[in-house]
């Protein structure tokens, strides 16, 4: 069971992998975007290129949806559009 962060807003970004055990990406997801406390984006990672599981991670409420591997171009422009006040230059420090 998912339990509550202990400070709101704890993450900037959440990167999901859809298919997990025990509980699949979607289901996650679905628990987080339905906590009135979480406004974290969520991008949805995985290896499969259907439309199908696009379209469920739509329905679902993910901010974006990436397929594997995620290259590191594709993650700052996820950083720069997601997280609010992130730089290239918070890159440097990381």
């Amino acid at each position: 069971m998912l339990r509550s962060a202990p400070a709101p807003n704890m993450y900037s970004l959440i990167l999901m992998d859809l298919r997990m055990p025990v509980m699949d990406g979607f289901e996650a997801a679905k628990i987080i975007k339905g906590s009135n406390a979480c406004n974290i984006p969520i991008v949805a990672l995985t290896g499969e290129t259907s439309i199908e599981n696009k379209n469920q991670c739509d329905e679902i409420g993910f901010d974006d949806y990436r397929t594997k591997p995620l290259k590191k171009p594709e993650l700052k422009q996820l950083l720069l559009k997601l997280v609010p006040g992130w730089t290239d230059q918070d890159a440097a420090s990381t």
